[in-house]
């Protein structure tokens, strides 16, 4: 059995297809690790991709279609993220601190419009592909619930956020939220005290914050 050399083995670390409107692009990528950190070489259909300094991380997979790249570049001493598609083409410019897309769940209301947690100055806030601003970069923290709702994280507690950046819960910790069938959004919180409930979106307990920990229990059924 004798093959053809379709892509010379020239890639020591991965080699993938990705997908744009039907299109299939070849990726391949060289990494070099020396002191203490990492290199890429980034080929689109074995043309190497510049983007005006050195490659420091590549994260694949992302966006609503899958199909969007998070890259990080060094330029003079400073290392700056952007996001690029399957061609190699820059969708977000690479010049933020931090970038990283929202994991959304099925049925979120924000699901179809790619946001992503953008870092600027120091101060994180929530910006689409285009730039456009959702919430402006205000926050040390911030980090993305589900549904619109956004919590930052302040040194006594959680500040919890509605998508069109009004405050509307401050005195608890809130960190997991969830939705029991048709009745409105719940949070996992904890109080000042260190005890656990569940809190609604209006600053309401739920569950009193009595307990010492709260989760999920599975349920099983019998055989």
């Amino acid at each position: 059995l004798k093959g053809n050399i379709l892509i010379e083995p020239k890639y020591n670390s991965k080699l993938f297809i990705k997908k744009q409107n039907e299109v299939e692009f070849i990726h391949g990528i060289n990494a070099c690790y020396e002191n203490g950190e990492y290199e890429f070489e980034l080929f689109i259909n074995q043309t190497k991709q510049d983007y005006n300094g050195k490659i420091r991380s590549l994260d694949y997979n992302y966006g609503r279609d899958r199909d969007r790249t998070v890259i990080s570049v060094e330029s003079n001493g400073q290392i700056k993220f952007g996001v690029i598609d399957p061609e190699g083409l820059i969708v977000v410019p690479i010049d933020y601190q931090d970038l990283k897309y929202l994991s959304v769940f099925e049925g979120d209301s924000i699901n179809d419009k790619n946001l992503i947690l953008a870092q600027r100055e120091d101060k994180y806030g929530i910006i689409d592909e285009n730039e456009n601003i959702y919430l402006d970069y205000q926050y040390p923290k911030l980090r993305y619930l589900n549904d619109g709702y956004y919590r930052n994280d302040v040194q006594n507690g959680t500040l919890l956020y509605d998508k069109e950046g009004q405050l509307i819960i401050e005195d608890s910790e809130i960190w997991y939220w969830f939705q029991i069938e048709e009745k409105p959004n719940f949070f996992f919180a904890r109080d000042s005290q260190n005890n656990y409930g569940v809190i609604d979106l209006w600053g309401n307990w739920a569950i009193r914050p009595v307990y010492k920990n709260l989760g999920f229990v599975r349920e099983y059924k019998k055989l």
